[in-house]
């Protein structure tokens, strides 16, 4: 039997502009890139395996390497193969596997942020327990989500088929 709580958490890519000097990371060569944001990773699943009782689920490209940051947190996490080919059709499989799963309280990180900590998940774990149908956005400042909380199985919000709606406003 699972536990209720879930946290799915994404391999992604990071996606810099190189385009102009203001850009954030622009002067960052490739291989500081990609240790930064492999740090950017590992914090927020070591984050996310102090909430207790919760399982965290992550998901990557199963055809790459794994990364050696994530070696030491192989007992602690589920690794899950990305399912679709955007990252929209990545979200809807997960969440929809999760939930059929059995989990009833499920937070998705949507945009690593080294800065999401175990009391932020803790929060919208315990706001997720007041609603039956309950989502949590978690807004950036361009008014965008980087996380979303959910107690229903709401994959739908991720089906691809007019607008992404993890580009939306909000």
């Amino acid at each position: 039997m699972p536990r209720q709580n879930a946290i799915i958490v994404f391999s992604k890519s990071p996606h810099i502009s190189r385009t102009g000097s203001n850009e954030p990371y622009a002067s960052l060569p490739w291989d500081d890139i990609d240790r930064l944001f492999s740090a950017f990773l590992v914090d927020i699943i070591q984050s996310a395996c102090r909430v207790a009782d919760t399982d965290v689920l992550f998901y990557r490209d199963p055809s790459e390497p794994l990364d050696e940051y994530l070696y030491p947190l192989r007992e602690k996490i589920t690794f899950c193969d990305l399912e679709g080919e955007k990252f929209v059709e990545h979200v809807h499989a997960a969440v929809e596997k999760t939930f059929v799963s059995g989990y009833s309280r499920v937070i998705v990180v949507l945009d690593n942020h080294p800065t999401l900590s175990a009391k932020l998940f803790m929060r919208v774990f315990e706001q997720l327990k007041y609603e039956d149908e309950c989502v949590v956005l978690g807004p950036t400042v361009e008014g965008k989500t980087f996380l979303v909380g959910l107690k229903a199985n709401y994959s739908q919000m991720f089906d691809s088929a007019e607008v992404d709606p993890l580009e939306q406003q909000f």
